[in-house]
Formats: C-alpha cells, structure tokens, sequence
C-alpha cells in the first residue's frame, strides 16, 4: 500500500529490498505510475480511506492476480518483512481453509484482528471470500481504522484469526520500528500497546521470535540496513541456537518452502 507522495521517498525503498524476495509484488496506490510501478486504485487518499482503499487492492488482485499465489500479504510502505520467514509460518497451513495471520489485537472484534501496520497475510479462500462479500456489500465500511474493519468483516464471513506465534510462544509480527520493541522501556508502560495484544509479550530483546516476520515504522535507510544484516552479512564461524536454515528461490516461481506470497 502507497500513495503518490511516496512513492519515491518509501515504495521504492521496499521495492529495492524485501519486495524483491517476494513471488509477486504490487503497489497499490491512487495513481497509476508507470516507473515504480504502481496500480491507480478508484479510491482517495488518506487514513479515513484506508479500508475502501486495501478492499479495492484485493479485489484487483483477486480478479487479475489469483491463480499466481497461495498467499497474500497486504503491507504498508515503511513495513518490512522477512519473507522467507512468513512461509516458514505457512508452510504447514492449508490456503483453501479461510484463515489470516498477523499481529492479534483483541478489543473491538471478538476473535481478534490483525494489525494493520504490521502487515497481515489472507489465504487464498480468505481472499475469495472478502471478495464475494465486498461485492455483495456484505461489510460495509463502519470503522475508520482499516484493521478493525478488516477485522470486523474476517469474522463476519467466517475467516478465522490465526495464531501467529513461533513454536515457543512468541510473536513474528510487530507493529512498531525495532529500537521500540527490541530496546527494554521504550514502550512505555502505560501505552494502548500492553491493552491490546492477544497474548503477553515481555519487552526488550526477548519480545521476539528467531524469526519474526515484520515491523514497522522502518524509514529508508533501516530497510537497507536491515535487508544488508540479514541478507549479505555473515559473522564467521557463528551460528544461532536453535537455527533453521529456509531454502530460497529468488525467481518468480515457487518460492521457499513450497509456498507462493
């Protein structure tokens, strides 16, 4: 998800560095921009258009795109996400049984909804589903925050909120930038945070899988940093506990794990 003010100074950016280890890459915007490039949704911009705005993006994916994924990730333009970790989360889930996965809030909708900054990821009868139903006017936007109402509908058609945590219990998905959740304190006690995660989640280095799927709120030039740490740099002789190593396919066929995002 972009927009015409930045594409340039952040969706290029993605596109430059984890856009490029998915299958299948797509920015949605309101304008279409042929050097990114970017796909001109019938929508207009800003936060209170966001959920108008990503309905649109599935249903053209839906209608033009479907038979080329399992999976579909709608991200925003400052999130960055380690795909090869998100089809390790996959792998062993059915993208014929109506599911999503993300960072689980709990207020509001009564199964769950998925964070919207730190990018969710429908399977493809989830996505068949939204479909049918924005076409038969099934959720009708009632919410300004496009993951209430993402959420909200999910539950509605029977897309069941998924528990994304690793086998040890911890979160993949984040909402904020690294140094908030990596760094001991920097979210502070009383922020809205602690009051809507799904599950507990110490704060400081141990806030996170071994292999954590996303965060956001990630400028520029931390997306090349990142993309340079986790991708090109190797420290000699030194190997993580408890490491699984994720085959890769950098062609747009299927990719790690057998699984197509």
């Amino acid at each position: 998800m972009t927009s015409p003010m930045t594409l340039f100074t952040k969706a290029v950016h993605v596109r430059d560095t984890w856009g490029s280890r998915c299958d299948k890459i797509l920015f949605m915007s309101s304008e279409d921009n042929e050097k990114l490039p970017a796909i001109g949704l019938p929508v207009k911009e800003g936060r209170e258009h966001l959920y108008d705005k990503t309905a649109a993006a599935f249903q053209y994916i839906w209608t033009h795109h479907k038979d080329e994924a399992d999976w579909f990730l709608k991200a925003d333009d400052d999130t960055y996400v380690i795909i090869e970790n998100l089809k390790l989360l996959l792998k062993d889930h059915d993208p014929f049984i109506p599911m999503y996965f993300g960072r689980k809030f709990t207020p509001i909708v009564k199964q769950g909804y998925m964070s919207g900054g730190a990018g969710y990821v429908l399977s493809k009868a989830a996505l068949s589903r939204f479909d049918r139903a924005t076409q038969t006017q099934r959720c009708i936007a009632n919410d300004p925050n496009e993951d209430i109402q993402i959420g909200r509908c999910m539950q509605h058609i029977g897309v069941k909120a998924m528990d994304s945590r690793d086998p040890e219990k911890k979160e993949t998905f984040f909402p904020f930038s690294p140094a908030l959740h990596i760094l001991p304190g920097n979210i502070p006690k009383d922020s809205w945070f602690w009051q809507y995660i799904a599950h507990p989640n110490p704060s400081g280095p141990g806030c996170c899988s071994k292999h954590v799927i996303s965060f956001h709120y990630v400028q520029p030039d931390m997306m090349h940093i990142m993309h340079y740490f986790i991708y090109r740099m190797e420290a000699y002789g030194v190997k993580a506990e408890s490491y699984v190593q994720v085959p890769m396919n950098n062609t747009n066929t299927t990719g790690a794990l057998g699984v197509k995002v």
